[in-house]
């Protein structure tokens, strides 16, 4: 990695129109003990790490070597080490810094654009944990690499080809994020508790009875099954049992009774309001159907 790449852009009005454009991009190595960060940022990004600082855009920074603290309004102090990649928001107090100990290798991406309000309110990136896990990727550094130089040469249209380039950043970042999460132990355990939810699918088991057979609490569980499935654990349940109630509907005899009481509705009327809620029609309507 070289020592210092560093590019600060500016755009016009037809970059704007585009929907997404970077405003700067580079990378720096970090020896052990050195000083953080260079001082040959502009005011408008150069911070004190013990002050820190709040910028207009959105950052993407990725270590690849070493380790540091990330803290935020959000996250408070953060442990970050090589292979993450965390993401500041606009107008967010934001502090960062190598260990003395360490340093590290960093690379950015700053940019502005309005559909990553999309992407990043709705949960792709918790905001109480702006961190990806993603490991130290060669595909991601290649991306970084060649934003870098895309910027470093400025051709007329470079601003596209940048926006692009974010945009497979923020995918394979995401991607790579969560098939770490497939590893983890609250995947693993979220995963048998489903299996335990379809296979005991007729029997009135609350969510606690699973965390006890998973040997962990209930706490626990019902958080890390939000986390996971964007579901609550009865929630899930019951999301669950009306796709069972579908398939009873069209391949079975039993009356709407029959089917309310083998899953476990409080009463008829229940499951008849609650497969409504969930279908947008009444279960007599969608086995007339």
């Amino acid at each position: 990695m070289k020592t210092l790449r560093t590019h600060y852009l500016i755009c016009n009005e037809r970059d704007t129109d585009w929907g997404i454009f970077a405003t700067t991009t580079g990378s720096t190595s970090y020896p052990p003990n050195s000083v953080y960060p260079h001082s040959y940022h502009p005011p408008l990004y150069y911070f004190n790490p013990q002050k820190g600082r709040m910028i207009d855009e959105y950052m993407l920074v990725y270590i690849t070597r070493g380790s540091g603290v990330l803290k935020t309004d959000n996250c408070g102090e953060t442990s970050i080490t090589e292979g993450d990649l965390f993401l500041i928001k606009p107008r967010e107090w934001h502090s960062y810094a190598p260990n003395k100990q360490t340093g590290w290798d960093e690379y950015w991406i700053g940019f502005h654009g309005d559909f990553f309000e999309s992407i990043f309110t709705k949960e792709f990136l918790n905001t109480s944990y702006p961190i990806w896990k993603t490991g130290v990727n060669s595909e991601l550094v290649v991306l970084f690499d060649k934003a870098i130089s895309i910027a470093s040469e400025q051709h007329l249209g470079y601003q596209q080809l940048l926006s692009g380039i974010i945009l497979q950043i923020v995918s394979l970042g995401y991607f790579l994020s969560q098939r770490h999460l497939q590893d983890s132990y609250a995947i693993q355990c979220i995963n048998k508790a489903k299996t335990i939810m379809i296979q005991h699918i007729e029997e009135p088991i609350h969510p606690s009875q699973i965390a006890e057979m998973l040997h962990v609490s209930y706490s626990w569980f019902r958080s890390n099954f939000k986390t996971i499935t964007h579901f609550s654990p009865s929630a899930y349940q019951q999301e669950l049992k009306i796709e069972r109630s579908k398939v009873l509907l069209t391949n079975s005899e039993m009356n709407i009774k029959e089917i309310a009481s083998l899953l476990n509705f409080s009463s008829p009327a229940n499951f008849t309001t609650v497969f409504k809620s969930k279908v947008g029609i009444t279960p007599a309507e969608y086995r007339n159907r």
